[in-house]
Parts: C-alpha cells; structure tokens; sequence
C-alpha cells in the first residue's frame, strides 16, 4: 500500500516578521492494537460519552480478564521521520 502525503505552506506565512523558521522534517506515528484493545477503547470512549446523559443505554465494558474489569492486549507504536527541502 502506497500512501500520498502533500505539505504545503501559503505564501503569506513566508514573508512574517520575524521570519518562520519551518521545519526540514515530519514525522508519521502509526500504531497497531490487537482486537481486544480495540473493543475495550472503543467501549470505554463509549462510556466517557455518555457520562452525564440521563437517557444514555447502559454501556458494558470489553473485558478479557477473568473474574475482573479491564483487558489484557496492547499496542506496537511505529514511526518514521522524512527530511525533505523547501523549493
């Protein structure tokens, strides 16, 4: 999978004063959860959304951990820095 990233800068924030010193560089930050993970942050965000809806349904927590609350799973973080030059 390829993926197409555009940066781009407007003109106007080139000519400030005092002048922008822009970044040479971005970084790409991906993670990679497990289902398990997955299913207790998706719940959980659930949850705070409800929070103080008197109407809301009742939302059970994903749990995978026997006779307890939470879940046992993670998350592998990636990241990659490119350096580029402005034209």
């Amino acid at each position: 999978m390829k993926l197409k990233f555009v940066y781009k800068v407007d003109d106007f924030q080139l000519e400030t004063f005092p002048p922008i010193d822009l970044p040479s560089w971005f970084r790409v930050s991906l993670r990679t959860m497990n289902e398990a993970q997955y299913k207790f942050n998706v719940q959980s965000r659930k949850q705070q959304l409800a929070e103080y809806d008197p109407y809301a349904q009742p939302i059970t927590t994903y749990t995978n951990v026997k006779n307890g609350l939470g879940v046992f799973g993670g998350y592998t973080p990636f990241s990659r820095t490119f350096n580029y030059v402005l034209q």
